[in-house]
């Protein structure tokens, strides 16, 4: 009876070591030096929010994202870059992966995908609010893990013509950006985050 138990222990471990060995990166949203691996950011509204590679803290590597929205509007912060990624091959066994540490703790966001407009003109996407189902933000650094399932094939975007915002399919091939976004109803008294190691692993 022990040999079976020591040998169905040797396997189970077998196992485990083997699908952490099958992990693998899809796509690279954030490590290290951005505007060098083309990558760029952009926040809304300007003036009261920003978005910042800074040396400290840091989770990994040289340099972490530090993000600052106004809490008491629709705000938000997105990092992007080309090329596209595609991650429709891994939609339904994806995640989507990275560390997040609060400036004061008790932050509350939405963390959005967004595709690319270059096909049909349209800049789709689609958001999960990650506190405080997958993460609760505090000092620390804390590490997000977040199915790709999550996130809706169903996203939206804002239509300049109606000034309102319309439906329309996301395009998994076609990944642009990451956004954090915050809304009022948030109650964040102030929001400052840091991000790093941001990346799409199966």
């Amino acid at each position: 009876m022990k040999k079976i138990s020591l040998l169905f222990l040797v396997v189970s471990f077998l196992l485990v070591c083997s699908s952490v060995a099958k992990a693998e990166v899809v796509a690279d949203i954030y490590t290290d030096n951005f505007e060098a691996n083309g990558k760029y950011t952009y926040v809304y509204p300007e003036g009261t929010c920003s978005i910042e590679e800074v040396s400290n803290p840091v989770k990994a590597g040289e340099t972490a994202l530090k993000v600052t929205l106004d809490p008491n509007t629709y705000a938000g912060a997105a990092v992007g870059g080309y090329a596209l990624m595609d991650i429709s091959a891994v939609r339904k066994t994806g995640k989507l992966e990275f560390w997040i540490k609060g400036e004061n703790g008790g932050e509350k966001c939405e963390v959005m995908l967004l595709d690319a407009e270059d096909s049909d003109g349209t800049k789709a996407e689609t958001g999960v609010v990650i506190t405080p189902k997958y993460v609760t933000i505090t000092t620390d650094w804390k590490k997000v893990s977040i199915p790709l399932t999550a996130f809706k094939d169903q996203g939206q975007y804002w239509d300049w013509d109606s000034s309102s915002m319309k439906k329309d399919s996301m395009k998994w091939d076609e990944i642009k950006e990451l956004k954090i976004d915050v809304r009022p109803y948030d109650k964040n008294s102030s929001f400052t985050v840091y991000l790093d190691d941001i990346k799409i692993v199966n």
